[in-house]
């Protein structure tokens, strides 16, 4: 671990692991994240690997992962079922090393809010549902949850939806992207998720119908301000890349 920690918690159930949840103490199941940071203001670990499911359902109508499920077990199981599932895709984007996708779990990237995540943006941009315990489980939107209370599984339906793309710019394809973007169409709406190295998401919806280009050209400048200047680009630059990923999954949705 690290110097900061001072104790690890096995609690027996999550009732009790909700109670434990304080300043300077956190979850964690995989915890490549936390060794990773190596936070100084955390004290406490808590351990919840023996209460959270690693089940893994894929079917073409729906999918459902227990939130204790590694990176690196779900694209074993997908692929098996469904080759051409795009979570598949996002999830080897997310983490180059299979080694660390054997560690780094479902609901840790989702609690994370990694915005440089492409598994994250993928399930915001399909609005998938997570069931949470607080001190009760419920089902409630990705879009919607305020990060309080322990996820125990994720699911989505991709049959609800008639199709689904993600683009991503990196320097190299085994390096973090700078650029995520993600697009499904259902009905005769399409709904775009963009992260990468940003600030936060951003979220667009646009009617087919009344699809003009000036309007992702549009979106592409609300998104880059989401960006800022590095020595991976400007924001200009990043705007042509998030407006050029907008267009590509518009010809392809």
């Amino acid at each position: 671990m690290w110097p900061s920690i001072k104790e690890i918690i096995f609690p027996e159930s999550l009732d009790h692991a909700v109670t434990l949840i304080e300043n300077g103490a956190e979850f964690f199941a995989g915890g490549t994240y936390l060794v990773a940071d190596r936070d100084s203001s955390i004290h406490t670990l808590i351990d919840i690997n023996k209460l959270i499911s690693n089940d893994i359902t894929v079917s073409y109508g729906g999918v459902e992962i227990g939130a204790g499920a590694d990176l690196q077990k779900f694209i074993d199981t997908a692929v098996s079922v469904n080759p051409d599932c795009r979570l598949i895709k996002a999830a080897k984007w997310s983490c180059s090393s299979k080694n660390i996708r054997n560690q780094r779990t479902m609901g840790g990237e989702i609690a994370k809010r990694r915005i440089n995540s492409e598994v994250m943006v993928f399930l915001l941009v399909v609005n998938a549902d997570l069931t949470i315990f607080t001190d009760k489980e419920k089902t409630i939107s990705i879009r919607d949850w305020n990060g309080k209370g322990i996820i125990t599984k994720i699911s989505y339906y991709p049959a609800r939806l008639e199709s689904v793309e993600i683009q991503r710019y990196s320097v190299i394809p085994s390096a973090p992207a700078v650029v995520i973007a993600a697009g499904v169409r259902k009905g005769n709406m399409l709904t775009f998720t963009v992260g990468g190295k940003a600030i936060d998401f951003s979220r667009f919806v646009l009617p087919i119908k009344k699809y003009e280009e000036n309007r992702l050209e549009n979106f592409a400048t609300k998104a880059a301000g989401n960006f800022f200047n590095d020595h991976y680009g400007s924001v200009d630059y990043k705007r042509h890349l998030i407006y050029t990923a907008l267009k590509r999954m518009k010809e392809k949705l």
